[in-house]
């Protein structure tokens, strides 16, 4: 009998001690905001990157204006002066913030399933399109195609998230 009362109380306890609905749903909305804020920074990432890259490939020229003439090494050289730049240790804090924010959501109210599956899904977007923002892969054309879908899915998916899940939207 012990043991049955014991088990009720921590059961109960347990279902307390997580977020309300209203409380998960405030945190679901912020999470949400700052996905399109770092989809619209990394945006200007991809953008400096299609441009340093087609530079070096067609003008033969480096982010600085030098003379190049292997566009791979004018990458690496671009991602590493990004790299030292206080703006990019802010949006990658801001990222790592985002990812901390998701795992923290895990703990959802019941019938928050599908929520937060797709929240996960936008969220695994909005992370490769993050790093494409930092280290571009695959050949220019196929990058700024892939990139420009990749964005325009995930505005059209966060619109979506924002109109089935977020109140008062």
């Amino acid at each position: 009998m012990k043991k049955i009362l014991s088990f009720v109380l921590t059961s109960a306890l347990l279902i307390a001690c997580g977020p309300s609905k209203k409380e998960y749903n405030d945190n679901l909305g912020k999470t949400i905001e700052r996905m399109a804020s770092i989809s619209d920074n990394s945006s200007i990432y991809v953008s400096q990157q299609s441009k340093v890259w087609h530079t070096a490939i067609f003008d033969h020229k480096d982010h600085t204006g030098s003379y190049c003439h292997d566009f791979n090494e004018v990458l690496a050289r671009y991602n590493a002066a990004v790299k030292e730049l206080p703006i990019y240790s802010e949006d990658k804090e801001r990222f790592d913030s985002l990812k901390r924010e998701v795992r923290e959501l895990r703990n959802y109210p019941a019938g928050y399933d599908e929520t937060y599956s797709e929240l996960v899904s936008i969220y695994t977007d909005v992370e490769e399109y993050y790093q494409l923002g930092i280290e571009p892969k695959g050949s220019l054309q196929d990058y700024n195609r892939h990139t420009s879908e990749l964005y325009s899915s995930i505005r059209k998916r966060l619109k979506s998230f924002k109109l089935k899940y977020i109140e008062g939207v």
